[in-house]
């Protein structure tokens, strides 16, 4: 599983985008985009549907590098327990 962030894709937030293969990843950016409705993303789908295949194959041959060259994501999100969240709690000043 590797792991990039809608902007890394070219789009405009911090939403981690997941894949086993290049082609889920993709697949799963495009789920992505097309459920985000804020202004940001309606422009990113705007601007890929104008730059027609050319744009749509310069992203492919970019992105699919970028998801290659991507480190593999952990398995498994680190559990915090109780007694790590106490000893990371600050007194307020």
């Amino acid at each position: 599983m590797k792991n990039t962030t809608c902007k890394e894709m070219g789009g405009c937030c911090d939403a981690v985008i997941t894949g086993n293969t290049a082609e889920e990843w993709k697949t799963n950016g495009h789920t992505h985009l097309n459920s985000m409705t804020d202004e940001a993303h309606v422009a990113v789908k705007k601007g890929m549907e104008e730059g027609g295949p050319e744009a749509a194959a310069k992203w492919e041959a970019e992105n699919v590098a970028k998801f290659s060259s991507a480190p593999e994501a952990d398995a498994a999100p680190v559990e915090e327990t109780p007694e790590a969240d106490e000893a990371d709690e600050t007194p307020a000043v």
